[in-house]
């Protein structure tokens, strides 16, 4: 009987994916560059040169050739609003807008094919990148009217750049609650004429409660119509986030309830970045329920809950910042 002896070379297991024939940038300043990568389970497990990661290739491997081209680390964006993003693309965008006389046209022209009755929510104007104040003007800011006349059937909330502060018309602030007489609310202030009205400029908490009014507006639909919009809206944030190079978000300040409704997405694998979210609610709720919410890498490393977001003031172009001094074009405040 003859004897056959082989001794064969244990072979490493196959990756995922493979990408080669680039320049691929590792970080790593030991070996800065290599050109190519192997990834298995959602993570790097080899770099080195073609001829390195070439036993890697397996079967199942999908191998992309890169022809020369760059391949870097994702982004990661360290401090955003992800529902807020896809609330922005599908809300009116107010960033280009260079004068309030455009902003008021950009409303009347949202208000237009707007069921009557239903919010219109905007973000983006900043009076200071206007090319001419408007008129009237108090405080710095415009006035209400001209938003009236354009959407006469509509609540109208349109956020200041900044997120501390808005613009809302008569209709939005009934619906708010805000009237002549109304105080301003703590931590917040409700601007006025001359004449003691109100100009629909909210700010700090005051917008805070306008949004809360807009918000509770738009709950009492359907918990299905709802969970659809934010599915929806964060689809859209993803393709946006992947097309720039964005693999990480870290939210800055999510309620529990919307969590909740992300949190359903990632067990349903429609994560397709990883998210670091803080929560953000009243004190009662995270009391009473935060201890339940920390998560490390949820849904397949997709899903983490981690901080909580709070703030003790506002933002300068909104005049909430709290200074030591007061505001140059503004000396009757400090924030």
């Amino acid at each position: 009987m003859t004897l056959l002896l082989c001794a064969c070379a244990h072979r490493p297991e196959p990756a995922d994916l493979i990408l080669r024939s680039g320049k691929i940038v590792t970080l790593d300043p030991s070996r800065a560059e290599v050109s190519a990568l192997a990834a298995r389970g959602g993570k790097v497990v080899a770099l080195g040169s073609d001829g390195e990661i070439a036993s890697l290739i397996g079967p199942k491997t999908t191998v992309i050739e890169l022809d020369g081209r760059l391949a870097v680390p994702g982004f990661i964006e360290a401090h955003g609003h992800f529902l807020e993003l896809g609330v922005f693309r599908t809300s009116v965008d107010l960033t280009k807008t260079r004068s309030w006389e455009e902003v008021v046209e950009t409303v009347r022209e949202a208000a237009a094919g707007t069921t009557p009755g239903s919010w219109i929510y905007g973000r983006g104007w900043h009076q200071e990148m206007w090319d001419h104040p408007p008129s009237p003007l108090v405080e710095g800011y415009p006035t209400n009217g001209a938003l009236d006349e354009a959407a006469p059937a509509n609540p109208v909330l349109l956020r200041h750049r900044s997120g501390h502060a808005a613009i809302a018309n008569r209709s939005a602030l009934s619906a708010t609650g805000f009237e002549r007489g109304s105080k301003d609310p703590e931590g917040g202030k409700l601007v006025r004429d001359t004449d003691g009205n109100l100009t629909g400029v909210l700010i700090e908490t005051a917008d805070d409660i306008a949004e809360a009014a807009m918000e509770a507006a738009k709950a009492r639909r359907s918990r299905e119509e709802i969970a659809a919009e934010i599915a929806r809206n964060v689809d859209i944030v993803q393709q946006e986030c992947l097309s720039k190079g964005i693999t990480t978000f870290e939210d800055a300040g999510l309620p529990l309830a919307d969590i909740d409704l992300v949190r359903a997405l990632a067990d349903d694998g429609k994560l397709r970045m990883r998210l670091w979210i803080m929560a953000r609610d009243t004190n009662t709720l995270l009391r009473e329920r935060l201890a339940s919410y920390r998560l490390d890498g949820a849904a397949g490393g997709f899903l983490t809950i981690r901080a909580v977001k709070r703030q003790m003031d506002g933002a300068l172009g909104s005049r909430g910042a709290w200074l030591l001094e007061p505001y140059s074009d503004a000396p009757s405040t400090s924030g």
